[in-house]
């Protein structure tokens, strides 16, 4: 399933419990932590790419409390085929409960991810680069909250193949967002995801998923930090707010490969 990222090669490598090669004799050892780091010079923006070890244990404590539950028991029934790949997969919450694989841009992201699944597989690459999987190899492809590329997308897939997609609901976050930020402006809608999609693939269904919460002050600081990387205004102005009751919710689509009109 996984393809070699070294420029002009993308053979399929092999993955065993030291390093992941390919037959052209490229090779990637795993990292202490258990993932594989496939990115390549020219796919990384800084030195420390994606997330940073703060805001991923933020988000790690932020699942640990269930607060994210609903969205993942929502995609784990969906009964999707495999192999699944989690795009943007995080700290690896989704991969976890599918038995996936996954990648994401921050070596923390899959460091944490990696030690608390170590027999799945984690890598780190860069989605909005050329993905590190071989054509027609994957079953389904999930992202929370991460960007998908259609052309990417339908590359990987197997014809019959799935992409779902989880994306913060218009109401999220709304009395949060009104005591940090003095105000709950309308979050973006799924339209936009749907239409970026649109052309490789076709709509199935769509489900909001939302839950009524109460976040104490270690909760509601977890949240703002993976939200808004830790700004201090907000920080500073939910930490006087006290316990905030606000919405986590969710919308969610599945879709299939368009198929061929003629």
């Amino acid at each position: 399933m996984w393809a070699c990222t070294v420029r002009n090669c993308g053979l399929p490598l092999t993955l065993d419990e030291r390093r992941a090669h390919c037959p052209s004799g490229h090779a990637f050892d795993r990292a202490r932590q258990g993932y594989i780091n496939l990115l390549q010079p020219q796919d990384r923006r800084s030195l420390q790419p994606g997330d940073s070890p703060e805001i991923v244990a933020a988000r790690a404590r932020h699942v640990a409390r269930g607060l994210t539950d609903p969205i993942l028991d929502a995609i784990v029934s969906l009964n999707l085929p495999g192999p699944i790949v989690d795009v943007g997969a995080g700290e690896g919450a989704l991969v976890r409960r599918l038995g996936a694989s996954g990648f994401d841009l921050s070596p923390a992201a899959m460091a944490t991810a990696a030690r608390t699944a170590p027999s799945l597989t984690f890598v780190v690459a860069n989605a909005d680069r050329r993905w590190p999987l071989l054509d027609g190899s994957v079953g389904s492809i999930t992202a929370v909250n991460a960007r998908v590329d259609g052309v990417e997308a339908r590359r990987v897939l197997r014809p019959d193949g799935r992409v779902v997609l989880a994306v913060a609901g218009t109401d999220d976050l709304d009395g949060l967002r009104t005591a940090a930020l003095g105000a709950a402006p309308d979050r973006p809608r799924l339209d936009g995801w749907v239409e970026r999609l649109r052309p490789h693939f076709e709509l199935q269904a769509t489900k909001h998923v939302a839950v009524r919460v109460t976040l104490d002050e270690a909760a509601a600081r977890d949240v703002l930090i993976a939200t808004w990387r830790g700004r201090h205004g907000p920080l500073s102005r939910a930490s006087e707010a006290g316990a905030i009751e606000t919405t986590l919710s969710w919308d969610l689509a599945v879709f299939a490969a368009a198929q061929p009109r003629g």
